[in-house]
């Protein structure tokens, strides 16, 4: 698997596994079996950013996570968490979360079928996009806070909820808001191997 993210490779791998990607390559997609992966402390997030992948819902349980960025959840945690989820509750309606704030898409996931999902941020708005086509543009004038992040997960949540059951692939998170024709771009770019 070629993915990484800013430069550190996930690790840790609890009931995660290799398997076939999106164009049918095997091993080049993680499998989340209701498991997570650990990526290291950084500073992942500033001012502006992009988080794309390929995601291939299995299952879709209570706030199961793509990933959970952050220092920390529970009571009176979790601020400045960045959360970016399948769910909100069990309604299959993506959804992100920052400064405390959860802002859901309009549009539901499909379970067993790969999608592509993009969700940017500015500064000032969220744009959400599934396969392409917006799904969430919202007002969220908050100045990130830029601190390393210790507490990272892909496919599982800080808080008690449902780890993810999904397979990832080409996961990446940019320093910079991608326009709609780059996300586009993105999204039928064929992998290199």
């Amino acid at each position: 698997m070629i993915d990484f993210i800013g430069s550190s490779d996930m690790i840790q791998g609890q009931s995660t596994l290799f398997t076939t990607d999106r164009n049918g390559y095997s091993s080049n997609a993680l499998a989340l079996n209701g498991g997570y992966a650990y990526v290291p402390s950084g500073v992942f997030f500033n001012t502006a950013f992009t988080v794309a992948l390929w995601i291939y819902p299995v299952n879709l349980g209570r706030f199961s996570r793509i990933l959970d960025f952050g220092t920390g959840g529970g009571f009176g945690g979790g601020k400045d968490n960045i959360v970016f989820a399948l769910t909100y509750f069990t309604n299959q309606r993506p959804y992100f979360y920052v400064n405390g704030v959860n802002y859901l898409a309009s549009s539901t996931l499909t379970l067993n079928k790969w999608q592509h999902l993009v969700v940017t941020y500015d500064g000032s708005t969220i744009y959400m996009y599934k396969n392409g086509v917006s799904i969430l543009n919202a007002n969220a004038n908050y100045t990130l806070t830029s601190i390393n992040r210790s507490v990272c997960y892909i496919g599982k949540s800080n808080w008690n909820d449902s780890y993810s059951d999904s397979i990832i692939d080409d996961l990446r998170i940019y320093a910079t808001v991608l326009s709609n024709s780059s996300i586009i771009a993105l999204m039928n770019q064929s992998k290199v191997y």
